[in-house]
């Protein structure tokens, strides 16, 4: 089935409490509104979170919303085909808050017995906090023991009279109507079952209860590859060209999706983030280069139209913010989806299509450019599975306008073999990754490796041979740099704060040293402090290195990537692109007239002989606890200079009208002089 590119996502979550639900369903204005939105996918519920159903089911231990009349589900598919939209079908699984209350001990277990519940009540809350993906929304409460917190559900365990409810609800909805898809939700695959179900299966399969890493292997290896795998065969053998995808498998933040993969039963990957609240807007960027490996299945950016997050009623992204989103996700080489909610009543709201026709209408002109296009690059970010680390290396090169692309524990020799620069971030990697990436040393890549990311997982010795002999950690809470002159491209010569420790290193006489460090004169302690942060550094520099080079390696003895994901300094970020510069010298693509928060991004249409070079800049600006898109000042006279390794034979602008002279040079040189918000030049071969 092939993937549509603008979609809704229309979540439905309605409490029991709502009367008159569905009452005001038109299947007319059902249409107009996904016309108004330039729409051609929509996912619509089957069941909600709160368990009900918004269809007439006569599944055992189902139970269509009490104040539903109308078969919605069935009238919304009607009117989708009618105008030849596809309308996937949503059904929770990891919470289902009824079937959590009838049967409980349908539930996912903690150790101790107790149900695992999403963000749980404590009684001691004044403000309630709920993390999603690693940023914090806040709603502050005045102390209520009524209150109940954002986002709060109990867990549910897909296996036994569960999963059996989940697999009949499935064979119905085949059975009784022409279903283009799935949309399961809620598969959160940190957690620990200790269910009846769960422990008998922890025996058969041979796992240790006592060991709770064995436990989270258990509910990946058995519990959700089961699940998963069952539910995709048991639908392809109704609806062999259904669409059927896992919410919460791709979810890089969490280091067990990296490990046990269980994405793959899905037939795509759509690709979560809520940007203003939790995710920001670069988020996107690692994502998608890293499912691009998994170059059969079509990935799907996936945001809302809220202001905040899931379940805002009456919250508006403004069209700018969506037009931006939508290009940014075309750009990734992605399709697009924003999330909606209906109104309980069934009618839909029009003012946000309108809003999403803005943005949808650019994407009809543009999408060509982008869907089926793969990322291009000779550097790689090798994701380590640790998010604070790799997102600060994605930050950095997306910042600088350095195009990467993503490689991982799942990435074989001959992909890892493909690149010239690995760069590794600060985070222990395995002994069977340690072998793969020395292989790619011993075929002539070059590697970057961060701080932690050199050390086995105890920190006890060196990993790779880096050109010098691990010491320890360092003796101080923190301390400065101060680079030599291969390294000092714009930056002071003065020593600067890290804000973090080096490891400690004693180099080989064959290494080179690239810049130093200094510590400070002491740490900062209750009984030994020197105003009001950390002690100034001393004069002379330490014996071990702050940056070194060896042979084709380049070592950072800071965690840089952690210290700039946390810090935002540029003194780091510029360190860190005169280090990847000094040793890398084939940069494909460089960028001269372009702030900061723009965006470059690079795609290959193989099969059209093309190259796409994307240009985005519209500013994320801090308002309250969001992160708003508002301004799209127009950008002049950006210089790219290209160095692709192809002769290109035909060049052109997307918007810009501007004719562009191609030398017989492979190297070439373009001036952009003008665009607002999203540009592309296309390169033909």
């Amino acid at each position: 089935m092939e993937e549509p590119s603008r979609q809704i996502h229309l979540d439905f979550h309605t409490s029991e409490h709502i009367p008159d639900v569905g009452k005001y369903f038109s299947k007319e204005q059902f249409k107009e509104a996904l016309q108004i939105g330039h729409i051609n996918q929509i996912n619509i519920f089957g069941k909600c979170h709160h368990s009900w159903y918004y269809y007439p089911t006569k599944v055992q231990h189902a139970q269509m919303h009490p104040n539903l009349k109308i078969d919605l589900l069935g009238q919304q598919i009607e009117a989708c085909h009618e105008i030849n939209v596809k309308a996937p079908i949503y059904l929770t699984v990891g919470w289902s808050a009824n079937d959590a209350e009838t049967h409980p001990d349908w539930c996912a277990r903690n150790n101790d017995g107790s149900i695992i519940e999403f963000n749980k009540k404590t009684g001691n809350e004044t403000e309630e906090i709920i993390s999603t993906g690693q940023h914090s929304d806040k709603e502050v409460r005045i102390k209520n023991k009524n209150f109940r917190p954002y986002c709060n559900w109990k867990f549910m365990c897909p296996t036994g009279k569960y999963e059996e409810l989940i697999s009949n609800t499935v064979t119905e909805l085949c059975s009784n109507y022409q279903v283009d898809g799935f949309f399961f939700d809620i598969h959160f695959t940190q957690l620990k079952c200790y269910c009846n179900n769960c422990k008998s299966s922890i025996k058969e399969n041979g796992f240790d209860i006592k060991n709770p890493k064995e436990v989270n292997a258990h509910w990946n290896d058995i519990i959700l590859r089961n699940f998963t795998k069952n539910m995709t065969t048991h639908i392809q053998s109704m609806r062999p060209d259904a669409s059927i995808f896992y919410n919460g498998l791709t979810v890089l933040e969490r280091k067990e999706n990296l490990l046990f993969r269980v994405h793959e039963n899905a037939t795509k990957n759509d690709l979560e983030d809520l940007p203003t609240t939790w995710g920001g807007y670069d988020k996107l960027a690692t994502q998608s280069r890293y499912f691009h490996n998994y170059s059969n299945k079509p990935i799907i950016g996936m945001s809302g139209k809220f202001h905040t997050s899931w379940g805002e009623f009456g919250g508006f992204k403004y069209p700018e913010a969506l037009k931006y989103e939508a290009a940014a996700m075309i750009s990734h080489g992605a399709r697009c989806n924003f999330g909606d909610h209906l109104h309980p009543s069934g009618e839909m709201d029009l003012d946000t299509y309108r809003n999403v026709g803005i943005a949808f209408e650019y994407i009809k002109k543009i999408e060509d450019y982008g869907i089926g296009g793969k990322p291009f690059s000779n550097i790689a970010l090798y994701l380590t599975g640790s998010y604070d680390a790799d997102d600060g290396v994605a930050r950095i090169l997306l910042e600088e306008h350095i195009e990467y692309e993503v490689v991982s524990i799942n990435s074989s020799q001959e992909r890892i073999n493909d690149f010239e620069l690995v760069i590794i971030p600060s985070a222990a990697v395995s002994k069977e990754e340690v072998r793969k990436l020395k292989e790619f040393q011993n075929k002539g890549g070059s590697l970057i490796v961060i701080g932690k990311g050199a050390l086995d997982s105890k920190e006890e010795k060196f990993i790779f041979d880096i050109g010098a002999k691990y010491i320890g950690p360092s003796d101080f809470d923190m301390d400065y740099i101060q680079v030599g002159n291969e390294l000092s491209s714009n930056l002071v010569s003065s020593p600067f704060v890290t804000y973090s420790p080096a490891i400690k290193s004693e180099a080989n006489k064959d290494s080179k040293i690239l810049a130093d460090i200094k510590v400070p004169y002491f740490s900062r302690t209750l009984e030994k402090y020197n105003g009001h942060l950390y002690a100034p550094n001393k004069l002379k520099k330490e014996e071990y290195p702050a940056v070194l080079h060896f042979k084709k390696i380049i070592f950072f003895a800071h965690d840089i990537d952690r210290i700039y994901a946390e810090n935002g300094s540029k003194v780091h970020r510029q360190l860190f692109i005169n280090a990847i510069k000094y040793l890398h010298k084939n940069i494909m693509i460089e960028s001269k007239g372009l702030p900061s928060a723009g965006r470059v991004t690079v795609l290959h249409q193989e099969n059209q002989k093309r190259f796409i070079i994307h240009l985005l800049y519209a500013p994320p600006l801090e308002r309250g606890r969001c992160l708003v898109i508002e301004d799209l000042p127009e950008i002049h006279n950006v210089e790219l200079y290209i160095n692709l390794d192809k002769r290109i034979k035909n060049a052109y602008f997307l918007n810009l009208n501007k004719n562009i002279r191609i030398s017989e040079n492979k190297k070439i040189n373009v001036t952009v002089d003008k665009f607002r918000m999203h540009e592309a030049l296309i390169l033909e071969y």
